[in-house]
């Protein structure tokens, strides 16, 4: 069977997801910060996003002073700016450089973060090494990158069972990537028992958060009838949230449209004007 969407790596930089055609990495930087001075290098805080955009120089600067006092979280946000180039020159040994003094104070995010760059150089036996270290700690997005490497066989020997056991435990954390795979597995019974119910279970988790690709494939099991019950109206709306977005095809909300009464397309709009994203985990 045919899965409906790619099980996916993910590669996300400085807080804004970047899509690749094939496989993608979950990149990391931690939230937690101590003391009342680190605000502005907090990464997600309205003062971080201000100044990654406005000023992106100052903000690391912030970041290297409360790295060089050894805090693990500011070392790890310190080496993805290096990745990145933000407010830095774009190096990866510097990066390599911190993002191994978090780790070794114990930050899962660190080691997930050396994996990524082993893996952006193509050294995916390291790459899975650090995954494993991450997911083992507990962090969601290694537990991702290590199902997404265990899905693809790189690194480490192909099997679907593994993958969507990592995948599970980072969807158990409300990862949506993680969700939106598992899902994916369900509906192809890849690496676990095929079942359309438990696929469309874990679709709907992922697209409650906003994945635009689980809406879209949750409003085609709503018209299909597959996993749910066969209804076109949380099928449009699904279908309709997904359309919203830059880029995804309309053509699959319209064909539906065209088979509906007015009265359904009217109640299906009101339902997506009052739907909002519900997020179970933020990406750090």
């Amino acid at each position: 069977m045919t899965p409906i969407g790619t099980s996916r790596l993910h590669k996300a930089q400085m807080w804004q997801w970047a899509f690749m055609a094939a496989l993608l990495l979950v990149f990391s930087i931690p939230r937690s910060w101590a003391g009342d001075d680190n605000e502005e290098c907090h990464h997600g805080s309205p003062s971080y996003l201000k100044l990654s955009e406005t000023d992106p120089t100052n903000l690391a600067k912030a970041c290297r002073r409360l790295a060089d006092q050894g805090n693990a979280d500011a070392e790890n946000s310190l080496g993805s700016m290096y990745r990145a180039g933000l407010g830095v020159p774009k190096d990866y040994i510097q990066a390599m450089e911190w993002y191994r003094k978090a780790a070794d104070q114990g930050s899962a995010s660190g080691e997930n973060n050396i994996g990524v760059l082993f893996h952006d150089t193509h050294d995916d036996a390291e790459a899975a090494k650090w995954f494993r270290k991450s997911a083992e700690h507990g962090s969601p997005l290694g537990q991702f990158n290590l199902g997404a490497m265990y899905n693809a066989g790189q690194g480490v020997g192909q099997d679907y069972a593994e993958a969507a056991r990592w995948y599970g435990k980072a969807a158990n954390q409300g990862f949506s990537e993680a969700e939106y795979n598992l899902g994916d597995a369900y509906y192809a019974g890849q690496g676990v028992p095929q079942s359309y119910s438990e696929a469309a279970k874990w679709f709907r988790k992922a697209a409650d958060q906003g994945h635009v690709q689980a809406q879209l494939v949750l409003g085609t099991l709503y018209r299909n009838g597959q996993g749910v019950p066969m209804d076109y109206v949380h099928a449009y709306m699904w279908l309709d949230l997904a359309a919203s977005h830059k880029g995804v095809e309309t053509s699959q909300r319209d064909e539906l449209a065209a088979t509906m009464a007015p009265p359904q397309i009217e109640q299906a709009r009101a339902l997506v004007a009052a739907w909002k994203p519900t997020p179970q985990y933020i990406p750090h």
